[in-house]
């Protein structure tokens, strides 16, 4: 993989708006459609609810073992677990509404369509789609290995599912795969360009894949420092940012793709890469690492870090609200952290 250097500036500090200590790992951070509840998760298990300014709505139980995932659809907010179960919690009374048996005793991943109407989870080998009110679409035929990411296309009613071996597209309402991706190796993430045209991989082998979804044709990008599981798309298609190592790589993918293109390489994080985040809208990437350290960045006209703070704990998730006005961070130590986005005298007259 081809490096390009950077010598950045010393990047202004920011602060947290407001922080929260949950008392474990964050395992999944979720904001709900209007920006104003955040769903956050504790590796043991409980799920907090807060305000857009912090104050706790309510704990629920989560999941027996540990909370993996959590997901908002429309209305419910989604949850799954190590007890082989997804949850559906009403934003109204906090009940849970259904408890759905996903196929395995891990669920590794859930997902809503874009129109919130349908949820998928991975549960081992079986991929299913569920209703909003909890009841079973379709059980889709096994996959060859463990279901490792899911991803909805953000256009249409299709959902990816990634295990080893390769992509496989479904629709809810067809039997079997409508199309296949093949990939000798094991995928860990996987992620849609906003315009629906490409689908990226990060993967087991220190590397990150990159098909065009129409023609079928990829691209193949090596020589990270370790497993790629952290991938980010902009807003508008063109970048594709991509952890594997204690810089931040970003790809240029408009027109042809990046083949033959030299990756920006941001440079700011002193250990490893751990979580990515472009804004829904903007141009503004959030980095974090294993060391606490959180960075805003804007590719598109600089290599230069915008913004940093530490946090105690490796930064373990990050999340922007829908509108891309609000930042949270989650980390290891069980740290959560709401950032605002500076004022547009502050970016060179730009808001993030």
């Amino acid at each position: 993989m081809s490096r390009v250097a950077v010598r950045a500036r010393a990047p202004d500090s920011f602060q947290p708006g407001w922080t929260a200590d949950i008392g474990d790992h964050v395992s999944a951070l979720a904001w709900s459609p209007n920006g104003q509840i955040l769903a956050a998760a504790a590796i043991s298990g409980p799920v907090y609810l807060f305000n857009a300014d912090g104050s706790r709505i309510a704990e629920l139980h989560g999941h027996a073992f540990a909370t993996v995932a959590a997901a908002w659809g429309s209305p419910m907010l989604a949850t799954a677990g190590q007890d082989a179960k997804v949850r559906l919690w009403n934003p109204q009374t906090w009940n849970c509404e259904a408890e759905l048996g996903a196929g395995a005793p891990w669920v590794e991943c859930i997902g809503w369509s874009r129109n919130g109407a349908c949820l998928a989870s991975g549960a081992g080998r079986a991929l299913s789609f569920w209703s909003d009110a909890g009841d079973l679409i379709r059980e889709c035929p096994p996959h060859a290995s463990t279901i490792t990411d899911i991803a909805w296309h953000p256009l249409r009613q299709v959902l990816a599912a990634a295990c080893y071996g390769g992509i496989t597209l479904w629709r809810p309402d067809a039997t079997e795969a409508i199309r296949r991706f093949e990939y000798k190796g094991s995928l860990l993430a996987i992620a849609w360009s906003p315009d629906g045209r490409m689908l990226a991989s990060g993967n087991q082998d220190d590397s990150v894949h990159l098909w065009f979804v129409d023609s079928a044709k990829d691209l193949h990008m090596s020589g990270f420092a370790r497993k790629v599981r952290e991938l980010a798309w902009s807003a508008d298609s063109r970048f594709l940012a991509s952890g594997g190592t204690q810089d931040v790589i970003v790809w240029d993918c408009s027109g042809k793709g990046p083949d033959g293109r030299r990756p920006l390489q941001l440079e700011h994080h002193s250990a490893p890469v751990s979580s990515l985040a472009f804004q829904p809208s903007g141009s503004v990437l959030a980095s974090g690492c294993d060391s606490g350290r959180v960075v805003l960045w804007r590719p598109r006209s600089s290599s230069k870090a915008l913004r940093a703070t530490r946090l105690e704990g490796a930064i373990s998730r990050l999340a922007w609200t829908p509108d891309g006005s609000c930042l949270a961070v989650g980390t290891g130590a069980g740290v959560v952290a709401t950032f605002a986005p500076p004022h547009a005298d502050a970016m060179g007259g730009q808001q993030l």
